[in-house]
């Protein structure tokens, strides 16, 4: 019987670059996994400054469940709530950008959960990202 770990494939830094570039020309979310001081970071910085893209970093571990999930505020005039999050989703929705949830492992549950809707539905908030 075959497990998770068995089907986890290890590549090098090279092959990272390669299919995370695919994935990001293709819009297609990209999940890294690999213990701390692995250069996960430097690879998305790396994609970033070769596609001349700006990377929009978010630290799990210090992410409130709002942060990526929405602020709920009322402005003046409006009869129901928005959710605003935190100003690296918003500039990454007005322009093409990479956005780096890193240290999801270290997030709590509830920041955790609003990070995977931010990498499986494209949203942050009320704002949408692709």
């Amino acid at each position: 019987m075959s497990t998770l770990k068995d089907n986890l494939t290890n590549i090098n830094f090279a092959q990272a670059r390669r299919i995370m570039r695919a994935c990001a020309e293709a819009g297609a979310p990209v999940f890294l996994w690999g213990m701390p001081g692995v250069g996960k970071t430097a690879i998305v910085n790396d994609l970033g400054a070769d596609m001349q893209l700006p990377v929009e970093v978010s630290m799990g571990s210090t992410l409130d469940p709002t942060d990526t999930g929405g602020f709920p505020v009322v402005q003046a005039g409006d009869r129901e709530f928005k959710r605003i999050p935190m100003t690296q989703f918003r500039l990454a929705a007005e322009r093409r950008s990479i956005v780096f949830l890193d240290e999801y492992p270290c997030a709590p549950r509830a920041v955790g959960a609003s990070m995977m809707r931010v990498v499986n539905e494209g949203v942050a908030g009320d704002v949408r990202l692709r």
